[in-house]
């Protein structure tokens, strides 16, 4: 509680009496300046400006004291909402980093099942996996029209920009896929260094 009063005291006090001193000195110039003038006048014009001088200081020791309180309470607040902001913009902060970090997780989870139906595609005595790549491509749709829109579902699905290899499969419904899944897993890396940190 003392603190409070300590502060409220420097909040009354400060500019103000600068403020008073300032007016005081230039009351002090004009009354000097009267008594120089009309020497009759000097002691009375003189009392009458050590009045108005104190008065006038008093006030704005008076009001300062009055308003010191609010101000006070004003800085308080400030400070409090400057925190309270500060705090929310970290927590945004965590829970985007946290949200960016699962996506990455679930999108390498994508990847590493990718790659393994890619490495499946090379295996020619067995039937092509069209089937668990299509399952797999919807799956990776999903996920990526929920949590990041149906822009990244483009990025997928665009073939422009993918590098094209040299391929070992001889079966020609063999090689499309592995192609088709190749460009779709390049994209899922472009997209997971978009969400690195």
């Amino acid at each position: 509680m003392r603190e409070y009063y300590w502060r409220c005291i420097k909040m009354a006090f400060s500019g103000r009496l600068g403020l008073a001193g300032t007016i005081c000195g230039v009351l002090g110039i004009i009354g000097g300046g009267i008594a120089q003038i009309r020497p009759l006048w000097g002691d009375t014009v003189n009392a009458i400006l050590w009045y108005v001088s104190a008065s006038i200081f008093s006030l704005v020791v008076i009001i300062g004291l009055i308003r010191a309180p609010y101000l006070v309470h004003r800085e308080d607040v400030e400070e409090a909402n400057k925190v309270k902001d500060e705090k929310a913009e970290l927590e945004r902060q965590l829970d985007e980093k946290i949200r960016k970090r699962k996506m990455r997780d679930a999108l390498g989870i994508f990847l590493a099942e990718g790659q393994k139906l890619s490495a499946s595609c090379a295996k020619e005595r067995e039937p092509p996996p069209i089937d668990e790549a299509n399952e797999w491509s919807s799956d990776v749709e999903r996920y990526l029209s929920q949590e990041l829109g149906m822009s990244y579902v483009a990025i997928f699905y665009n073939t422009a920009g993918v590098p094209v290899g040299v391929s070992s499969i001889l079966s020609i419904p063999h090689r499309s896929l592995a192609s088709s899944i190749r460009a779709r897993l390049y994209q899922l890396e472009q997209i997971l260094k978009q969400l690195g940190d």
